[in-house]
């Protein structure tokens, strides 16, 4: 699996995923959504998953959410992958992972489709 080194814009499927977690209401939550509007992706998970680092412009406004886990989703993938889980992150008050992890033994390399997410608020 290469990795991006120069990030990049976000494609279709995690535009979509990010903006439907990011549609729950939760501390700090219109501060991300702020910061959303300038995020670039940047692969650097060499397992193949579709898991993607975010990278926020400098100048977007701090969300007062710490590090943690801003919200995370359970989906169902096609097998052979099953289901998956998404977690979004937040370091320093800045989006900084979504990632995607499979309960099973398969990779998953790509992301379920916005309306598929079950959202669980942390």
């Amino acid at each position: 699996m290469t990795v991006d080194v120069v990030p990049r814009p976000l494609d279709e499927a995690e535009q979509q995923v990010l903006d439907r977690l990011l549609s729950e209401d939760f501390p700090g939550v219109d501060r991300l959504r702020v910061q959303r509007a300038s995020v670039l992706a940047q692969r650097t998970c060499r397992c193949g998953c579709a898991s993607i680092d975010l990278v926020v412009d400098s100048s977007a406004p701090l969300a007062s959410v710490g590090d943690t886990v801003a919200v995370s989703a359970h989906a169902e993938l096609p097998e052979p992958i099953g289901p998956v889980m998404i977690v979004l992150f937040v370091h320093d008050g800045r989006l900084s992972l979504m990632e995607i992890a499979s309960y099973g033994h398969h990779v998953p390399d790509r992301w379920p489709a916005c309306e598929d997410l079950d959202i669980e608020r942390c």
